[in-house]
């Protein structure tokens, strides 16, 4: 074979032979106008493959049959199974009325139904007596025409009892798994409904509040200023003082000694203050 050729039987090639390689050197396939009976094929009508239209080759070259869903020449109906008790028996002719009983799990709703999903199992939203069911958590399988009146917390339909559904069976985002509204809480950690902020505390002094609100770091205060030294001037020359005796002479006991002693008492104290002065 050369590049690009998926078969090559020489003069055997044919576009009209059964499961023969075709003249464009590609195998035989569903769709080249040629049944290949040998490949399981029963049909092959080309591009005239229908999978909804009448008497029609199928696109998957099988003969058109009851159960198909397309009604064919010489069926009445043609509900897509062979069930019987639907309306449509399984040789595709219309069933009677007295026939035509109501069950569920046949993907109609009927009598005591309050949904049928074309099951009989339950907790997909639709229980196995066809009654509606309240599901947790998102079931994509469930198909809310056929479920009328299921309810399934975290498929982002909002139906009583539910508080809120959002979708996804996660908490702490405002709705809980159990479809309920949730209470932002400040100082869980987690980020809610409410909230500029929540760092996992009540502190007021880290940016975000005990409301969980953003809020300016305080200012750092002021360094206190150094101390300042206090200098005491040296004296540039020794103090000198006039001595004055203070004890009146020997055995004096008159006025001339008190007079003594005041003249004494008075040179000492202005001695001092002026002692001080100088170290101020």
């Amino acid at each position: 074979m050369d590049p690009g050729e998926e078969c090559d039987n020489g003069s055997d090639n044919s576009d009209s032979v059964s499961g023969a390689c075709r003249l464009q050197c590609r195998n035989a396939s569903c769709g080249d106008f040629v049944a290949d009976y040998t490949s399981g094929e029963q049909c092959d009508q080309g591009i005239g493959n229908s999978a909804t239209e009448p008497n029609r080759c199928r696109s998957d070259c099988s003969l058109p049959h009851c159960g198909d869903k397309v009604v064919d020449r010489g069926e009445m109906c043609d509900d897509g199974n062979p069930l019987p008790g639907d309306g449509c028996t399984s040789s595709c002719t219309w069933e009677t009325i007295d026939i035509i009983q109501p069950r569920c799990g046949d993907g109609r709703i009927q009598g005591s139904e309050q949904c049928d999903d074309g099951n009989v199992t339950g907790g997909d939203g639709c229980s196995s007596l066809c009654q509606a069911e309240f599901v947790l958590g998102a079931m994509e399988e469930v198909n809310p025409v056929l479920v009328a009146g299921g309810i399934v917390c975290g498929d982002g339909v909002l139906i009583a009892p539910e508080e809120c559904d959002d979708g996804n069976p996660d908490p702490g985002d405002g709705c809980s798994p159990l479809c309920r509204t949730e209470i932002a809480l400040c100082g869980n950690g987690i980020f809610e409904t409410g909230e500029q902020c929540d760092d996992g505390n009540q502190d007021d002094m880290d940016g975000c509040n005990a409301l969980c609100q953003i809020v300016a770091l305080p200012k750092p205060a002021a360094p206190s200023p150094p101390p300042v030294a206090q200098v005491i001037p040296l004296l540039s020359e020794p103090l000198s003082y006039t001595y004055i005796p203070v004890r009146a002479p020997i055995g004096d006991t008159g006025p001339a000694a008190i007079a003594v002693m005041a003249s004494g008492a008075a040179a000492g104290v202005g001695w001092m203050r002026r002692r001080r002065k100088l170290h101020i």
